[in-house]
C-alpha cells in the first residue's frame, strides 16, 4: 500500500472516530474513545456542553440565513449529497454524518475504498432505532477474512438512537477502505 493510500485510510479513520463521538454518548463508544487515546468517553454533560449549549453540530444554524436546523439550508447540503452520487441521509447537515462523508470522499480519492449500498427497512409494527451493523468480509472459500462494526453515525444515519418508523426503509453507504487479503463477497448482519 503506498503511503499515501495509508495516509487516506488513516485519516479516513480519525473522521469516523470523531463522527461517532460527535453523537450523544453511547457505550457503544467506549472504544473509540480508547482508540483514540481519550480515556473514557465523554459524559452526557460534557456532550450537552459542546453540542448544545456550544456549537449546534447541525451546518444548516450556520448556513442559512434563520439561522436555525433544517430548512433550505439543510436541503443545500443534501443536494452536494446528491451530486456526489451518494444518497443523503435524514440528518445530512449533521456533523457525524458530514465527516462520515468526508471520511469516505477522502479513502475514495485515494483510489483504494469500496463503498456498499445498502436498504435498511424496519420491518416491525413499532418504530425501532437504527441498528449497529456488523460486515464481514469473505474470502474465495466463504471464511472470514476482515469484519468491522458500523453505528448508524457511520453509514450516514446520524444519531445512535435515531428511530425509524414502520416500514420506513433508509438508504446507506458504507465504505471500507481496502484489505491486503482478497476478498469475493461479503455478509451484513445485525448484531
Amino acid at each position: 500500500m503506498s503511503p499515501v493510500t495509508e495516509r487516506a485510510r488513516s485519516t479516513a479513520e480519525v473522521l469516523r472516530a470523531l463522527a461517532v463521538l460527535c453523537e450523544s454518548p453511547h457505550p457503544s463508544h467506549a472504544r473509540v474513545a480508547e482508540a483514540l487515546d481519550l480515556g473514557s468517553t465523554p459524559s452526557a454533560a460534557d456532550h450537552t456542553q459542546a453540542f448544545v449549549l456550544g456549537a449546534v453540530p447541525y451546518a444548516s444554524v450556520y448556513l442559512g440565513p434563520e439561522g436555525m436546523l433544517g430548512g433550505e439550508a439543510a436541503d443545500r447540503v443534501a443536494g452536494f449529497w446528491r451530486a456526489l452520487g451518494y444518497v443523503p441521509p435524514p440528518e445530512p447537515d449533521h456533523l457525524a454524518a458530514l465527516l462520515g462523508l468526508l471520511a469516505t470522499l477522502t479513502e475514495a480519492e485515494a483510489g483504494d475504498a469500496l463503498t456498499l449500498s445498502l436498504e435498511i427497512r424496519n420491518t416491525a409494527d413499532l418504530p425501532q432505532p437504527a441498528p449497529l451493523l456488523d460486515l464481514e468480509l469473505l474470502d474465495t472459500q466463504g471464511e472470514r477474512v476482515a469484519t468491522r462494526r458500523f453505528t448508524p453515525a457511520e453509514y450516514g444515519v446520524g444519531e445512535t438512537g435515531r428511530l425509524l418508523a414502520p416500514n420506513e426503509s433508509i438508504r446507506v453507504a458504507v465504505a471500507i477502505a481496502a484489505i491486503r487479503t482478497p476478498t469475493s463477497g461479503f455478509k451484513v448482519r445485525l448484531p
